[in-house]
């Protein structure tokens, strides 16, 4: 990804609109337009290119001076999102739904999604208001990590219970078909670890067959980066791969990203284990006992992702042969009912 500004943005063919979105008097007048904010002047006194992946998607980080229709003013803080392969109307509507089936940001429980604005169609983005706080990754290293983990077993239990019914489907055999795919690549970029790969692959099979459970609305890309603290109440981001699929996924993502944080950060590692430990034992508490088994297999498959993850995100490839027994020690103490 890149922080690169309009130039970049105007060659990527993928996005075609995103040089438009970042020139405030092009953005201002799309906005305007737009049947969400009809009958309210808006002008956007900023826009900044946060993310950019060429050819999939990009984000942007906006000031919008409103004017509503009751003559009241107000600068707002947004975040624009657009993506080539969907049309904004879809994610808008998944946070809409989220947003009036109790994550508001007054919701009692302190679980909120950050506010939909609304669609901007003649530049393929999405508007919603940028949430004040704090990343969950900053926190998870320090002493408050035990108590904000349980926080977050809360959060994603919330979310198994919206209500919602996604349009897309992940399951186990999905999930183990990424696993073949990454992990033959890691096989092929490593002959000398392709006997520690086989038996990887192998005991993956053997744990997505265990795996059952109640299949709901999931985030599935539930990690650390995903949530802003402000204060006691959380923000949940980015739902692009919102699904249907087993409960246990995303704590299960979550506590792999945690373990292998773990390996790649030492000094931080009792406060993660800590954190880990914390978001295990209250989330089987919300979710019952049942959860506790597909939880871990889910735990180690993300561990196991984090094989190839370390193969390609700079700075990591010390790490992959530690990921690497550690997903083995994981998955062979499931396998042998030790864990």
């Amino acid at each position: 990804m890149t922080g690169a500004g309009a130039p970049l943005a105007a060659a990527d063919a993928a996005l075609p609109h995103l040089a438009d979105a970042l020139t405030p008097d092009a953005a201002t007048a799309a906005i305007a337009s737009a049947k969400h904010f009809a009958g309210t002047r808006v002008r956007v006194a900023r826009a900044a290119l946060l993310r950019h992946k060429p050819g999939r998607r990009a984000v942007i980080d906006y000031t919008l001076d409103f004017t509503w229709p009751d003559g009241r003013r107000d600068e707002i803080a947004a975040i624009g999102k657009m993506r080539a392969s969907r049309p904004p109307r879809t994610a808008f509507r998944l946070l809409r739904d989220l947003w009036r089936h109790g994550f508001t940001r007054d919701s009692a429980d302190g679980i909120s999604v950050p506010e939909p604005l609304g669609t901007v169609p003649a530049l393929g983005l999405w508007l919603q208001r940028r949430v004040p706080g704090t990343l969950a990754t900053t926190l998870l290293t320090t002493t408050a990590a035990a108590p904000l983990a349980r926080r977050i077993a809360e959060a994603a239990h919330k979310l198994h219970h919206a209500g919602l019914v996604p349009e897309k489907t992940h399951g186990p055999e999905e999930e183990l078909a990424i696993l073949e795919r990454v992990l033959a690549e890691v096989r092929a970029a490593q002959p000398a670890r392709r006997t520690a790969l086989d038996h990887l692959l192998a005991c993956c099979r053997q744990l997505v067959a265990t795996l059952d459970g109640p299949v709901t609305g999931i985030h599935r890309d539930f990690y650390a980066d995903q949530i802003v603290v402000d204060g006691t109440r959380l923000h949940l981001l980015d739902f692009d791969l919102y699904c249907a699929g087993h409960a246990a996924l995303d704590v299960g993502n979550f506590a792999g990203h945690l373990m292998e944080q773990r390996l790649r950060e030492p000094e931080h590692a009792p406060a993660l284990a800590g954190a880990q430990e914390a978001l295990d034992a209250h989330y089987v508490r919300l979710a019952g006992a049942a959860s506790r088994h597909p939880l871990r297999v889910y735990t180690a498959l993300t561990l196991a992702r984090h094989v190839y993850l370390s193969t390609v995100i700079p700075g990591r490839a010390a790490t992959t042969g530690a990921v690497l027994d550690q997903t083995l020690t994981c998955m062979e103490a499931l396998l042998d009912g030790r864990a």
